[in-house]
């Protein structure tokens, strides 16, 4: 028997399976990803909460959603948390209200792409990665890892990591 009632992945479009035909269009997690078939091969429901251009602070934001989901109905899942790469960011910002599809947080990242068109944003984004350096946001992301590990403490979590984790050479 499984000690699992589920596996619940939480992480950006790598886990989500961005881009591939059984998500609708980006409308929903993808069905053909490598956690579907462990899932299929445990005989366990996967209940994907990943998201394209997530943070590592979007996953953590979710796990801490995903973790009251599970309490209210005394799930006992196995959470895979896929962290992607630590130059990505989201944080609440006032800039980010009515105008980002996860407002009031704002992912600067998805910003800097124009993901929103809305200029207040882009020129947010840009002037917040001109006052964290690449140290910083590495720093960010371990607090993000660290805090996920320790509020999941009670479950099994699976820690990987997506692509972009080569680190700088910090003097």
């Amino acid at each position: 028997p499984n000690m699992y009632d589920c596996i619940i992945p939480i992480g950006c479009s790598h886990m989500y399976g961005y881009e591939h035909a059984s998500t609708n269009n980006n409308k929903q997690p993808s069905t053909h990803t490598w956690i579907d078939l462990l899932g299929q091969h445990l005989d366990l429901p996967v209940h994907n909460c990943s998201v394209p251009g997530a943070s590592n602070q979007t996953i953590l934001r979710r796990l801490q959603l995903a973790i009251n989901y599970c309490e209210r109905r005394w799930l006992n899942p196995l959470f895979v948390l896929q962290w992607t790469e630590f130059t990505r960011y989201e944080t609440a910002a006032s800039v980010a209200n009515f105008k980002v599809e996860d407002w009031p947080y704002i992912r600067p990242n998805l910003e800097i792409d124009k993901r929103s068109d809305s200029g207040d944003c882009f020129e947010w984004a840009q002037q917040f990665y001109d006052l964290f350096d690449d140290g910083a946001l590495y720093y960010e992301t371990t607090k993000a890892i660290e805090h996920a590990n320790a509020i999941a403490a009670k479950y099994h979590v699976l820690n990987c990591y997506a692509h972009k984790w080569d680190l700088p050479k910090w003097q």
